[in-house]
């Protein structure tokens, strides 16, 4: 398949032939290279392969409907390093797909925010650090059970008393709050509440055939916090929560990046609560799938043909609600992986796009290497972006989703 993708230079790390002035390389759409990069700066692009999520984003701004956007990635898009410091505190604020929220509501007309927590982001306990919007009541741990954005919360032991709420607070006021959660014979029951108030807005009961399942609750519109807690003896596991103004957020998206995760994590298993189950259930309109960095620095010790069936996997679970767009990180240093590493696994993503029939969106071309201008600033460490390199991913992003 050679001649479909791009190959490294031999001049500045992390630039392509096209970047040097050398001969054109063909693309799948026709296009050469310098073409496609001058166009849009999608490969294997077009109209016609964001079809589902033109029809969402019409009705959002319409005010027919809502539109759901997922990102699934690692710690790149979980927003490690994008509030500076020790890169773990508070690191959704500036993450990529809360600036992309922005983006498409200044620029698009796309009403969009970022109000959700999903799973553990693969921190652990740490959470609530990581994420200060929420808050681990008396009760509540982190589960084994990988699902969407990392390990599902589980409550296995208390029922009532004070402190023992699963709570989400969004830093701006909401009125409608989407409980996503687990199925499961024999699992309890739950209640939610506002700023315990002690007002139940609602119970919901988490038995029933294994699955994934919302409850949608309502409230005056105010400086929310969204408290979920057991009302019975049993197993309570929550998988996502999103809040939101019903009145003017009409685009979700659900940042889903969990740290250090791999595209073997999202793959594995089969289970109806497992992501590849899950992501269907859920359903968004468009999945933003970013998987490179840990693969390419050799954590799930990839070869191609896991990677490639992995990642395959991962594309056809978000097909079934949606469309996809498949992206390429942004270059890490040659200490997490070496540039030989690096190109083979962009192969791989160019190889994914044309028999998937997905478009790519590859950061490279966009930062070069990691090397590259070191003064601007878009780095928080060699893997990680800084505040300014998730806004400059963000709105790259916008301009391809924004108006498709």
């Amino acid at each position: 398949m050679s001649g479909l993708y791009p190959t490294m230079s031999p001049g500045l790390p992390g630039m392509l032939a096209a970047d040097t002035g050398a001969e054109m390389i063909g693309v799948a759409d026709g296009r050469t290279l310098a073409e496609w990069i001058e166009s849009d700066g999608l490969f294997n692009g077009g109209t016609r392969k964001f079809t589902r999520w033109q029809a969402a984003l019409a009705k959002s701004r319409t005010w027919a409907g809502r539109a759901y956007v997922a990102i699934v990635g690692n710690s790149v898009p979980a927003g490690v390093g994008s509030n500076g410091g020790d890169g773990q505190t508070d690191a959704r604020k500036n993450a990529w797909p809360t600036v992309l929220a922005d983006a498409l509501t200044k620029c698009y007309n796309g009403y969009a925010r970022a109000n959700s927590v999903w799973g553990d982001s693969f921190v652990g306990m740490n959470l609530p650090t990581f994420d200060p919007r929420v808050t681990l009541g008396s009760g509540w741990v982190i589960s084994n059970t990988f699902c969407l954005g990392g390990h599902a919360l589980k409550n296995e032991t208390t029922n009532s008393g004070t402190g023992i709420a699963l709570s989400f607070e969004p830093d701006e006021p909401t009125d409608t709050c989407d409980i996503y959660y687990i199925t499961y014979p024999g699992y309890s029951y739950f209640v939610t509440e506002v700023n315990a108030d002690g007002v139940n807005l609602g119970t919901f009961n988490s038995h029933g055939n294994e699955g994934i399942a919302k409850a949608t609750i309502t409230a005056p519109l105010g400086q929310n916090r969204w408290d979920i807690s057991k009302s019975t003896p049993g197993t309570l596991m929550i998988v996502g929560i999103d809040a939101y103004r019903a009145e003017t957020c009409r685009t979700s998206v659900w940042n889903m990046g969990a740290s250090g995760s791999t595209a073997s994590h999202w793959a594995t298993g089969n289970a109806p609560y497992n992501f590849r189950n899950a992501l269907p259930a859920v359903a968004p309109d468009l999945t933003i799938i970013a998987l490179t960095i840990n693969d390419w620095a050799g954590l799930a010790g990839s070869d191609p043909v896991n990677y490639k069936r992995d990642m395959s996997t991962i594309i056809a679970a978000a097909k079934i609600s949606g469309d996809v767009l498949l992206m390429v990180d942004i270059p890490s240093n040659a200490g997490t992986a070496s540039l030989a590493d690096q190109a083979r696994f962009r192969g791989y993503c160019y190889e994914l796009a044309v028999e998937n029939d997905v478009p790519l969106q590859d950061l490279t071309y966009r930062w070069r290497s990691q090397l590259y201008l070191p003064m601007l600033g878009r780095y928080h460490d060699g893997v990680h972006p800084s505040k300014v390199g998730n806004a400059d991913i963000a709105y790259a992003v916008a301009k391809e989703i924004g108006n498709p």
